[in-house]
């Protein structure tokens, strides 16, 4: 289901000419049940049956969103909204013009906030990133579904085996 997607958003690339992007890697990647847009190993834009979503800066998230040109990004009916993405509008989505200036500044977006300080730090997560990459594949974003997110759904039982609650009678820190 998720090849369809991946190679539309490899066409939209092409037609808009942002396969060569200067000093970026771009990469189609399946996501989910769609596909996903890396530059330098870090999304920055996802296609799927929810629609087209763009990472951008909270400026021009608010004024997409203001001007009724796309709307928060929701993977599913009553789930989180990913902070930091939205959905474009149909109309939007359909205008080359708009989606090459969007996916531009996608791009520098959601790679300048991964890029080395000069002090030789890493800004941004970059743990995550690595995480998020394998999570892409695997898991549900957000990581839904994945447990029990109820306290009260106690955690397994400890046996014999469990050496972290398991007191050693020799032990004279346990014996007081």
């Amino acid at each position: 289901m998720a090849e369809p997607y991946r190679e539309r958003l490899a066409t939209m690339l092409r037609v808009i000419r942002l396969s060569k992007a200067r000093g970026v890697r771009l990469e189609c990647r399946h996501f989910f049940s769609g596909a996903a847009l890396y530059a330098n190993g870090i999304i920055c834009a996802s296609l799927t049956p929810v629609g087209f979503a763009l990472k951008l800066p909270e400026e021009s998230r608010a004024a997409l969103l203001r001007q009724r040109r796309a709307r928060p990004l929701r993977y599913f009916k009553e789930g989180p909204v990913k902070k930091e993405y939205v959905v474009l509008s149909a109309a939007t989505a359909s205008e080359p013009a708009a989606i090459a200036t969007l996916l531009r500044e996608s791009i520098r977006y959601a790679t300048r906030l991964h890029r080395q300080d000069p002090q030789g730090g890493q800004t941004g997560r970059p743990s995550r990133v690595a995480a998020h990459e394998i999570r892409a594949r695997h898991q549900p974003q957000d990581r839904e579904g994945t447990r029990p997110n109820d306290s009260a759904v106690p955690a397994g039982a400890g046996g014999p085996g469990n050496r972290v609650s398991r007191k050693r009678p020799s032990d004279p820190a346990h014996s007081i």
